[in-house]
């Protein structure tokens, strides 16, 4: 019986560590889809569109993908073009999934000449509504 119960204090390092190992190759994974779904769709819009928009792409706190992009106010067509795009893409990526997403079209107000967001420059800016957002 004292056999058993060294064997088992001796093994909790070792289920720990693989625990531990698989924890963190599980979340590494997890950012490598992440980062490929947004090259994805940075590569559809900027392929159909031209460099108009920068999708970010982060995980929804209840499942599923959330793409958010800026887009200058009173450009609707534009904005019908992005969200279209990115659904086409979110579609091929994940068709049989059923894992719902949201696009958020947020406004351009506050993104500098160098096309980055101002705050990242130091520079405070209030943060825009977004302008539409929709979920599937």
């Amino acid at each position: 019986m004292r056999i058993i119960g060294t064997l088992m204090v001796a093994a909790i390092p070792l289920v720990g560590t693989f625990v531990l190992l698989w924890l963190s190759d599980r979340l590494r994974a997890r950012g490598e889809t992440r980062r490929l779904l947004q090259i994805t769709v940075t590569d559809a819009v900027h392929g159909a569109l031209g460099a108009v928009a920068a999708p970010v792409v982060t995980r929804r706190p209840g499942g599923g993908w959330r793409i958010q992009m800026r887009v200058p106010p009173g450009r609707s067509d534009l904005a019908a073009e992005l969200v279209r795009v990115t659904e086409e893409v979110l579609e091929r990526a994940a068709p049989a999934s059923g894992r719902p997403y949201e696009i958020v079209l947020l406004a351009a107000e506050g993104i500098g000449a160098a096309g980055r967001d101002s705050r990242l420059l130091g520079r405070h800016t209030k943060t825009a509504a977004p302008l539409a957002a929709g979920a599937r």
